[in-house]
């Protein structure tokens, strides 16, 4: 989706580095309430998060601290009550909004985004307005375009509540596409009975995509198990569509210790689709708290014919089901076939940014809203000719690739 507008999340200017400490950034703490009362912000926070029952995985310290993450060490709000108590937390990790202001035209603004587009909170309207209020000052900071909310729900209190601070503070406040479908599973009480959503035929063509494809699945969850899953990965990004026609790679040992730390925490839940000792599709996934998040997934182009994305998919919900069921399947933003194919449940979302009162980065981000609308005006036309669907099919080479939610850049392997 990001790439039809012009837009992509990237990481920080590399002159924004801080030190680290002991292998783990070092928070830059925005507090808000009684933070003298707290002897070890960070353990209240491990706690806050392990507790708390929308936190993700991606919340933990451990997880966020890690310098391969961020270029520099996040902001981390958190409010606390008497006694040292916290009842609010967001991150706000360093990233720059990249802008095509016209074809073959880029720049970017350097900010922050807001971690899982949410903070943690009890969802009261004075914590959410604290928050908004908290979270634009450091536009305040030297340096510091934006704040970045990249796939935010439609019907989020904290919107409307982000819009009122940028007006009070003469901010620019700007959702940078109309809400699109965000698409889930939501498991029954009974999973198997998933599959009775189904048709007949449905159900059939299924299983006949997984009978004639010659495969193995291997469910990858084990530290230990990380190293090889990361190596098997990154030879198949080259034989995958993203790689082709869009230069996809990994970082090696960015993704092996962000992919260990999340293992130990138990939340890892990866797949491999095999053939032989060949890895011809993966399925890289997070599930925690009930939540299996399908982060990203590819497969080998030589393989188009025989759709080995939908089988490892289809593969990927059917051990879902037979073992520690989550409650729901996150697709992520962006719309895909297969999301709509196998998903019983959608929200809206989208990208929201504020723009701190300055003429470039305010310019930069209306010239680039102005060519996204040319474009969807382009795309709208297009459909109604039924055009549409030859140009997707020259762009991808015949090919489809799966591609689902990227906290970081839509078009690269990020955690």
């Amino acid at each position: 989706m990001s790439q039809q507008l012009g837009l992509e999340i990237t990481g920080a200017h590399p002159s924004t580095q801080q030190e680290q400490d002991g292998g783990r950034w070092k928070p830059h703490w925005l507090h808000c309430g009684h933070a003298s009362a707290v002897a070890d912000p960070v353990e209240a926070w491990r706690r806050f998060v392990v507790e708390h029952p929308s936190a993700s995985v991606y919340f933990m310290p451990d997880i966020a601290l890690l310098p391969g993450q961020n270029v520099c060490e996040p902001v981390v709000y958190a409010h606390w009550q008497d006694g040292g108590k916290l009842t609010g937390l967001a991150i706000l990790p360093t990233r720059s909004l990249r802008l095509t202001i016209v074809p073959g035209a880029h720049t970017s603004l350097p900010g922050r985004r807001l971690l899982e587009n949410e903070p943690l909170t009890d969802g009261t309207d004075d914590l959410l307005n604290e928050f908004a209020a908290s979270a634009c000052t450091i536009l305040d900071a030297p340096g510091m375009d934006c704040l970045i909310l990249p796939d935010a729900e439609a019907e989020s209190p904290l919107r409307p509540a982000l819009a009122r601070i940028a007006r009070e503070k003469h901010l620019l406040f700007r959702e940078l596409a109309t809400p699109a479908p965000h698409r889930w599973i939501r498991f029954p009480d009974r999973p198997e009975e998933y599959w009775s959503q189904f048709s007949k035929k449905t159900r059939y063509n299924f299983r006949y995509r997984a009978k004639h494809l010659e495969h193995t699945v291997r469910r990858i969850e084990a530290p230990e198990e990380i190293e090889e899953f990361v190596k098997l990965i990154d030879g198949l990004i080259s034989r995958t569509w993203q790689h082709h026609r869009l230069g996809l790679k990994i970082d090696i040992g960015q993704k092996l210790e962000l992919w260990r730390e999340i293992a130990k925490l138990g939340a890892f839940r990866s797949y491999l689709l095999m053939q032989g000792d060949r890895a011809i599709a993966f399925a890289m996934g997070v599930q925690w708290k009930g939540r299996f998040t399908y982060e990203d997934t590819g497969y080998d182009q030589e393989f188009a014919a025989k759709s080995p994305g939908q089988v490892l998919l289809y593969r990927v919900i059917e051990d879902l089901i037979a073992q520690d069921t989550p409650r729901l399947l996150d697709f992520g933003y962006g719309e895909n076939e297969y999301k709509r194919i196998y998903s019983n449940h959608e929200t809206l979302s989208g990208p929201v940014v504020i723009v701190r009162n300055a003429m470039f980065p305010c310019m930069a981000v209306r010239a680039s809203q102005l060519r996204s609308a040319t474009g969807r005006a382009a795309r709208a036309m297009l459909a109604r000719t039924g055009a549409m669907s030859l140009v997707r099919h020259l762009h991808r080479g015949h090919v489809r690739i799966g591609r689902t939610r990227s906290p970081e850049a839509p078009v690269t392997v990020e955690g």
